[in-house]
């Protein structure tokens, strides 16, 4: 592409000639596409852009240098989304001890509303806040969550008569979240932040507080550290989604991330690692869905090959859905990765469900690495909606991911 500076260029009368030289046989030999003349100078960035656009039009067909995401969308707006606001290192959200505006040392007059003026408040859970950085992660309820514009709230602080928390946690995650666990804990008892309180019954070994996607994470050794949650009923339809960060897959066995009821009875549900050695299986991530009856109704991915390596030693986020007389699904990082048909069958696993381990305490089933953000919910999800929270919790800010942020934090 070509540009000349202001003034004027005359052809003194000649046609434009394509490919040819006009006084001579030199010709081009080759393909040209797309030919343009302005009558402007365009700039360097203008050139830049319009040469992204058409090498790299759409990221689904080429997702690392794709100039336009389409976005899988529900058609309409999502409903009561827990959106996740993540906010580093902010000079104004320090305490007034540190230099900033935020007036309670915990960080109690800190609150979200969906209105400007402050009047209209937003139901939050602050998973963490450091005063003396001005660092904080909050889950923020959103009545609606726009597909085809914008969804703009309002973050408020620096009102001294706030002297107790603001929070309520139970009423940022809809009726259908079952459980959540943030693993945010020191030790001892991990908190669901919903209103059935399905909290850790047991915890062996883990070691707290680690880095996490979110916040903080648990590491599990491979050896013998886990939870467990008493058993409850979340119905024929559900979501199970976590983040996890697999030490490694080498080895001959099998690396259980979740386990309600022991794998290969009926019903249970089991979500593992199939690790490098192990056969047929090897290097798969594995759903294994088996109902009250005798239906099978697993999904499986190799997860060392393709785009996505899931022990890579990152961060990859997994998701598990099954409906009754529909179609389940294995998601790894937003994206479906196989599917199976859901039986017209009741599902019902006995037992505590185990996290990092198989049910039964098998020595070779257990996890190594960290997890994050643990979900259940008696809905199926929809691809959008996954594809939504991973996004979200994948690149929350643009403050921090200029690119690919979910949030923009802008200043009144």
């Amino acid at each position: 592409e070509i540009s000349t500076p202001s003034g004027s260029m005359s052809t003194n009368g000649n046609a434009v000639q394509i490919s040819k030289h006009p006084y001579n046989t030199r010709t081009f030999d080759g393909l040209i596409d797309e030919v343009r003349i302005s009558a402007v100078a365009r700039s360097a960035d203008w050139i830049k852009t319009h040469y992204n656009n058409q090498q790299w039009p759409n990221k689904a067909d080429w997702p690392d240098d794709g100039f336009i995401t389409v976005t899988d969308a529900l058609g309409s707006d999502i409903a009561d989304f827990p959106v996740l606001v993540s906010i580093q290192s902010d000079p104004q959200l320090k305490t007034t001890a540190s230099g900033g505006m935020v007036m309670n040392a915990n960080g109690y007059d800190i609150i979200f509303t969906s209105d400007s003026a402050g009047t209209i408040p937003l139901s939050h859970e602050v998973e963490s806040y450091d005063g003396t950085t001005g660092t904080l992660t909050a889950w923020v309820k959103l009545p609606v969550l726009k597909i085809d514009e914008d969804t703009e709230f309002y973050l408020y602080y620096g009102n001294s008569s706030i002297d107790s928390p603001t929070e309520i946690p139970a009423e940022v995650w809809d009726d259908n979240f079952l459980l959540v666990h943030h693993l945010k804990e020191s030790s001892g008892t991990l908190n669901d932040s919903t209103q059935y309180n399905h909290n850790s019954n047991t915890e062996a070994g883990m070691t707290y507080q680690q880095t996490g996607q979110i916040g903080n994470s648990l590491l599990f050794d491979e050896s013998n550290d886990y939870y467990d949650v008493s058993d409850f009923d979340y119905g024929d339809t559900f979501t199970v989604s976590m983040w996890a960060k697999a030490t490694d897959n080498v080895g001959s066995g099998y690396q259980y991330l979740y386990s309600h009821d022991e794998y290969g009875t009926y019903p249970s549900l089991n979500i593992m690692f199939s690790e490098d050695s192990q056969g047929s299986d090897a290097d798969d991530l594995i759903g294994s869905i088996r109902d009250n009856g005798t239906s099978n109704e697993g999904v499986r991915s190799d997860v060392s090959a393709g785009d996505t390596n899931a022990t890579d030693g990152s961060w990859h986020f997994i998701t598990v859905t099954r409906l009754r007389n529909g179609t389940n699904s294995l998601s790894l990082d937003g994206a479906t990765q196989d599917t199976s048909a859901g039986a017209d069958t009741a599902i019902d696993p006995v037992g505590n469900i185990n996290i990092g381990r198989r049910q039964d305490g098998n020595s070779t089933r257990y996890f190594g690495g960290h997890l994050d953000e643990i979900r259940i919910s008696n809905v199926v999800r929809p691809a959008a909606w996954i594809q939504t929270n991973y996004n979200n919790q994948r690149w929350p800010n643009k403050a921090q991911h200029p690119d690919e942020g979910f949030i923009t934090v802008q200043r009144g």
